[in-house]
């Protein structure tokens, strides 16, 4: 089976970006569904993060990985890697710009999750990556860019290689034994605060979302989980 990017169009967005669920407000959407907006030949394409450029155009960050590879869908965990595609509208069609952060493997593994937001007058690409194909080593990577043309470095107060978030040690962690580490950033400046929401997976039928607010970088895991979502 081969994932595609199906664009959504969002004619009423009022999405409430408030670093707190008991500030956040309930919001009617409505959508109009457009078709495959982007398909890469031989490739999953997964988690796509659109942002207008400076040129006016639509920039997606996506993660991907070949079709030839893993056979059980596991290629996103081990060698994922994140493209960089550009289109006139957000109906595309896309064409592709190049590798925006490449899979290095070992303990650079699998770059996956891309999220892009423009905050301070710089871009920022956040995503995850993982050691060894260890799920339970995931952490969070941000990168700041002047541009869009993918000269990317970590973000100042990250460690050498970007990381910014890993899950918590203290015992008191609400997600010290996940076994997803970190995932799904999604970063937000508030009020003149910076915040970094994720989710970590603890059991198998168990997922939390967490928010971090820092006072120095890199960010700190807040000792309770912000939201928490069980399957049925």
């Amino acid at each position: 089976m081969q994932y595609k990017v199906m664009l959504i169009l969002c004619i009423s967005v009022i999405l409430s970006a408030m670093p707190s669920p008991s500030i956040a407000k309930p919001s009617k959407l409505e959508y109009e569904y457009l078709g495959v907006a982007l398909e890469a030949k031989g490739k999953h394409i997964w988690g796509t993060s659109p942002i207008i450029g400076p040129d006016g155009k639509v920039h997606l960050y996506v993660a991907q990985w070949s079709l030839d590879g893993q056979k059980d869908f596991s290629g996103w965990f081990k060698e994922s890697e994140i493209g960089h595609y550009v289109g006139d509208t957000p109906q595309g069609p896309f064409k592709f710009v190049g590798i925006a952060v490449a899979d290095k493997g070992g303990k650079f593994n699998a770059p996956h999750n891309p999220t892009i937001k423009k905050i301070d007058g710089r871009y920022v690409l956040s995503f995850i990556v993982n050691e060894d194909n260890k799920l339970a080593t995931q952490r969070i990577i941000m990168y700041v860019a002047d541009d869009l043309n993918d000269n990317w470095r970590p973000a100042a107060g990250a460690e050498p290689d970007g990381t910014i978030l890993r899950k918590g040690t203290h015992e008191n962690s609400w997600n010290k034994t996940a076994k997803l580490g970190v995932s799904n950033p999604t970063l937000l400046k508030v009020d003149g605060k910076y915040f970094l929401y994720n989710k970590s997976v603890l059991k198998k039928i168990q997922r939390k979302n967490g928010v971090h607010i820092p006072t120095v970088l890199p960010f700190q895991i807040r000792l309770k989980a912000l939201t928490t979502t069980l399957n049925k």
